[in-house]
């Protein structure tokens, strides 16, 4: 804090006629003394359970003040949940719930479940993104957050399925099946699946096709016909218009 110095065209430094200077005994004490009227002083936890596509978001936060107290105001809540994308910018905002909480007076903690259900997230599932979620914590009756919890999370995928043997005859032609169940409740629309292994089989790719809510899509591929002896690895993967691209591997052994 400055100020224009008197009888002449300087800077003055008026800072210490103000405050006390940082760091001082007088300064920490009167640091203190503002923290201790302070009702409450909340500490927490943001918990989000891990989570397979389909199926609700479980969150609970967990929040206690750090010393018993007599405060009969409930503290705020706010909760949010935001798309980000791989870039790292913001997107929509799927989520934003605010909830009054009167937290134990003995300082013990308590939790708060909240849950996002699939309809709130699915229209984003196709875009490579996380969901950063965000608790904002106001336990006194000033405008400034007391405590602020975040945490990021990403989905569980459900991997297709390749059916095919462990073990593959070297000059043997035939077949293998790759499947995928859709644990969505809507259709998966133009669900395409896609295979490749070097020295087992050539890419290949599926006839697009519709796969029912929780119904299970199954596509049928060849071998190849000059197969390379020794382990191998089969790449499979299955794109829709609902999800982004998934893929599962499996190993197979040529003999």
């Amino acid at each position: 804090m400055s100020t224009k110095a008197v009888g002449r065209n300087e800077r003055e430094d008026v800072t210490l006629q103000y405050k006390f200077a940082e760091g001082s005994r007088e300064e920490r004490a009167s640091f203190n003394a503002l923290e201790a009227q302070k009702e409450l002083q909340v500490s927490g936890r943001l918990i989000v359970e891990d989570t397979f596509v389909g199926k609700p978001i479980n969150v609970v936060i967990r929040l206690g003040s750090n010393k018993p107290h007599e405060n009969p105001n409930p503290a705020k809540i706010v909760f949010t949940g935001t798309i980000v994308y791989y870039d790292g910018k913001q997107g929509e905002q799927i989520v934003n719930i605010t909830k009054e909480v009167a937290l134990p007076k003995d300082g013990s903690d308590i939790d708060l479940e909240l849950n996002i259900t699939e309809d709130q997230y699915v229209a984003y599932l196709k875009r490579n993104h996380v969901i950063e979620f965000r608790v904002l914590v106001y336990s006194d009756l000033d405008a400034d957050v007391d405590l602020l919890l975040t945490k990021k999370f990403s989905f569980q995928e459900n991997e297709p399925v390749i059916s095919i043997p462990e073990n593959v005859p070297e000059k043997e032609t035939g077949s293998f099946k790759v499947s995928f169940k859709n644990p969505l409740s809507i259709p998966l629309t133009n669900a395409e699946f896609a295979v490749e292994g070097s020295g087992v089989i050539y890419l290949q790719r599926s006839p697009k096709q519709t796969i029912g809510p929780q119904q299970t899509g199954v596509a049928t591929f060849e071998y190849k016909e000059g197969k390379k002896l020794g382990n191998r690895v089969v790449k499979a993967q299955i794109s829709s218009d609902q999800l982004e691209t998934i893929f599962t591997f499996k190993e197979v052994k040529v003999v």
